[in-house]
């Protein structure tokens, strides 16, 4: 690199091999005025003062490659002051971008010219952002930074620094003029982006004047009161080996991101400098040829680049080349080393989006009333927001009291119903949940939908809560938990509901004449038994923590355990499942929906195997668990393959979502009544323990990338042997009552062929009252029809507190 400091009548200077700048730098001041001047508008002040720049950056600091704008490790340039784009456009003609030739110079401003009066990015490749409305700019090169600052924290290795690169920014005093601009520094510094450089071209001139009007605070103590590093450059229209040692000097601060204060000349060489005449119209014909005369290039020549400077430029345009080519061997290396990682940087690359976007954008037309770009924006940003609602809203309430509201409706209901309906009563709960999800996600998906049209449909959905709600206060308490609470009058009363509801009133009534020798009522109707044998301490005095918190370990110690294990191990699974399967192709709604038709079906074949004697409750968890483990720890061996991988990941994701329903099941017919509801919320509360730490595994990928797959994966595994090894078969056994009842379980076989049979009803000494052993022989019941409709009314009457006329009468 050679920097010369020589005057002007020597400025043509080959050292090394390589052009003097100075002669570069001038070229670059005298084809933006002839931009300027040939289309008869712009702005030719600030890129004539901030060439050297310009200038270093594109020669001697960015790493780029203008052969490859898209580039992934590229530096990052924003000109925010994007009026000065005439500057840009001749530093990216002189680096080699295909889209700036010097024809395109030429049309600078013209009608349908890529060449706009404002960086457009859109328009030409290299252009990093679409800049014009002052603080844009450098508030979207905060952006930048902090998704380049993103990207190297999640996917660096040791001995793969895939992205290390620096966001450079020049701006004016116009930008730091600009609220947003504050704004976006403050973050900046808060965050600490060290790779944010930013050259504020320090001229002291605005469109009005001189910046003593509207404009004289500190800007050094501000950056520094929001954290940033401020260094300055005092000769900024000469000096650009002190632009380039200050930039230096700026990488060298990690912590903080730097603005670098150029002290330049607006229009520097015309002689309208340092003035606001400069600052956004032509200099005229002969203040051009004046300019021309200064720097040593013929006047009546335009847009000649001398042959020193173009070589120049070639030779940086090798030096980006072969970086450019280095770090794509890099990077295929990191593919072998990071097979999952590099995976995913690919799908990221492809930039994937809501399908239909485009449709959500504003119309407008060539006969509109005229506005500002910033009028415009406003617009788009408007309606994309009113397309997007349900992002936001869908989070807010989505999750709230779900969790528990599953758990309490499933054990009310499999305690109301007989043991072999108990798995179709999971199924209806669990599916429930993911209809749910594609409804919502399917009605989002529509194309053009309006977010009014959306919400509403939402809101309606959302009623559909109430009318559970308001059949519940009409629905009946478990009888079976008010026995276990001691409540024996109030579970005689709701067995005699569900008699009534069954058409089985004379079987229940038979039933019960059996022990009228041994039930007697108090004046409020409670029923009261003789002194039965419990097998241990009541479940009513005790409660769960008492069962929990024994020193000695016990039974209920013991399936807790295992069932925790197993909770936890199919949500950490089915995380890491998810994270497998992926975006299935960008549209964040239609990959819901699938998510969700994927675990719809799950439950119909849980529901088959769970009441299947062969595999019944034990074994088909055993099974899901461990096809939910293998295929997590599969997967990252075959993400060079796509499809595969992933039909890998939605079969894992089948059967952990079945996982979830034995789990269920599992969970209330293991545990008494009393504590049922809440050994399932704890069991619940480990799944999700694990959701909240599953977002941290990922990133241990970097000492091994399978490694989080089997993090994934190997608790399911370890579940199952715990299943398999300690947990009691449950299929066809009624739900235990007390502690005697679960030890039971563990010496019973598949249906209750043998062992202890736990009752469903109150234990009195060596008998049971399970509903299901009714006697129905009729002769035990009514003969006459009349009479029998008498005593229904009665009952009814005794039941409800309410008149009820017998059928016969009506």
């Amino acid at each position: 690199m050679v920097i010369s400091t020589e005057p002007a009548n020597k400025r043509v200077k080959v050292m090394s091999g390589q052009v003097d700048d100075q002669l570069a730098i001038d070229t670059i001041r005298t084809i933006a005025a002839d931009m300027v001047q040939r289309a008869k508008s712009g702005h030719p002040g600030a890129p004539m003062g901030c060439a050297p720049m310009g200038h270093a950056l594109y020669t001697h600091v960015m790493r780029y490659n203008a052969a490859n704008p898209h580039w992934w490790n590229r530096d990052r340039f924003v000109l925010s002051n994007g009026h000065a784009c005439a500057l840009q456009y001749v530093l990216m003609h002189l680096a080699g971008y295909k889209d700036v030739g010097l024809e395109d110079l030429k049309n600078f401003r013209q009608l349908g010219s890529r060449t706009a009066g404002h960086p457009e990015r859109d328009l030409l490749e290299g252009v990093e952002v679409s800049t014009g409305p002052l603080g844009q700019g450098i508030s979207n090169a905060v952006g930048l930074a902090i998704a380049g600052a993103h990207l190297a924290a999640t996917y660096n290795r040791d001995g793969y620094d895939l992205f290390n690169n620096y966001t450079f920014v020049i701006c004016g005093d116009g930008c730091l003029e600009e609220g947003v601009s504050s704004e976006a520094c403050a973050l900046a510094g808060h965050l600490g982006l060290g790779h944010l450089i930013v050259l504020y071209d320090d001229n002291k001139i605005t469109i009005d004047g001189s910046t003593d009007l509207a404009f004289t605070e500190d800007v050094s103590k501000r950056f520094e009161g929001m954290n940033w590093q401020v260094l300055e450059v005092a000769k900024g229209d000469s000096d650009a080996a002190d632009i380039i040692a200050k930039v230096e000097e700026a990488k060298k601060c990690t912590d903080k991101p730097t603005i670098i204060k150029v002290h330049t000349t607006i229009g520097y060489g015309s002689a309208k400098q340092g003035t606001a005449k400069v600052h956004g119209a032509p200099l005229g014909e002969e203040d051009l040829a004046s300019v021309k005369k200064k720097f040593g290039l013929d006047p009546e020549k335009f847009f000649e680049i001398p042959n020193e400077v173009r070589s120049f430029y070639k030779d940086a345009l090798a030096r980006g080349q072969q970086a450019n080519k280095e770090w794509d061997a890099l990077f295929a290396e990191y593919g072998k080393a990071f097979p999952r990682e590099h995976a995913e940087l690919i799908r990221r690359a492809k930039g994937a989006l809501p399908h239909e976007l485009d449709s959500f954008f504003p119309k407008y037309q060539p006969g509109d009333k005229a506005k500002a770009t910033r009028v415009t924006s406003g617009e788009v940003l408007a309606a994309l927001m009113e397309h997007l609602p349900e992002i936001c809203n869908f989070k807010a309430g989505g999750g709230l009291g779900v969790g528990g509201l599953g758990l309490s409706s499933y054990v009310l209901a499999a305690e109301v119903t007989a043991p072999e309906w108990r798995s179709l009563v999971c199924v209806g709960t669990s599916s429930i949940f993911a209809i749910g999800i594609v409804v919502v996600s399917g009605l989002a998906a529509i194309p053009g939908i309006h977010w009014r049209v959306l919400s509403f449909s939402v809101w309606m959905l959302s009623w559909a809560c109430v009318l559970p709600a308001l059949l519940l206060t009409r629905f009946l308490e478990s009888p079976v938990w008010l026995e276990a609470q001691g409540r024996h009058g109030e579970a005689e009363a709701g067995l005699r509901k569900i008699a009534i509801v069954n058409n089985r009133l004379a079987e229940f009534d038979s039933f019960l004449r059996k022990w009228d020798d041994e039930l007697t009522a108090d004046a409020d109707g409670n029923f009261s038994i003789e002194e039965g044998e419990r097998g241990g301490p009541s479940p009513v005095d005790e409660g769960l923590w008492g069962y929990l918190l024994r020193s000695r370990l016990n039974i209920i110690q013991e399936f807790m355990a295992v069932m925790v294990v197993a909770w936890f191990a199919s949500s950490l699974g089915y995380y890491g499942l998810s994270m497998n399967v992926g975006n299935l192709g960008g549209n964040i709604y239609v990959n819901s929906i699938l998510n969700a038709l994927v675990e719809i079906p799950s439950y119909g074949v849980m529901y088959f195997m769970v009441d299947n004697a062969v595999t019944g409750r034990k074994l088909t968890l055993v099974i899901y668990l461990l096809a939910a483990g293998v295929a997590c720890m599969v997967c990252p061996f075959f993400t060079w393959l796509h499809w595969l991988s992933l039909t890998i990941a939605l079969i894992g994701k089948f059967f952990i979502s079945a996982a979830f329903g034995v789990c269920y099941i599992y969970g209330a017919e293991l545990f008494p009544t009393s504590i049922r509801s809440s050994a399932l919320g704890i069991q619940s509360l480990a799944a999700r323990i694990a959701g909240i730490i599953s977002p941290l595994i990922p990133p241990l990928g970097g000492f091994w990338s399978p490694l989080p797959d089997f993090i994934f994966g190997i608790p399911c595994i370890v579940a199952a042997g715990l299943t398999l090894r300690f947990l009691p078969e449950t299929l066809g056994r009624n739900l235990p009552m007390s502690v005697e009842d679960v030890r039971g379980l563990r010496y019973s076989s598949v249906g209750g062929a043998d062992g202890p049979r736990p009752g469903h009803g109150r234990t009195h000494g060596k008998y049971e009252m399970p509903l299901e052993e009714f006697d129905t022989d009729s002769s035990d019941g009514y003969d006459d029809e009349d009479e029998e409709e008498a005593r229904r009314a009665e009952t009814l009457r005794d039941v409800f507190g309410t008149e009820f006329a017998p059928r016969g009468n009506e």
